[in-house]
């Protein structure tokens, strides 16, 4: 569980910190995504959860 916890709390971790980093007015140019090897469901992919949190804070 706790494994769990660490794995969900990454997305806003990163894009808590990448917004701190950033210079105002910079934006991220994100060029691909990964999941897992030869699978193409990417549901629960923490990575979509990224984009999708970078886009709300306007960050790509």
């Amino acid at each position: 569980m706790a494994g769990r916890n660490l794995n969900d709390s990454v997305p806003s971790f990163l894009v808590k910190n990448i917004n701190k980093k950033l210079k105002k007015g910079s934006r991220i140019l994100l060029l691909g995504l990964s999941f897992k090897e030869n699978v193409g469901d990417i549901r629960n992919s923490k990575s979509i959860e990224l984009v999708k949190s970078l886009k709300k804070k306007n960050l790509l």
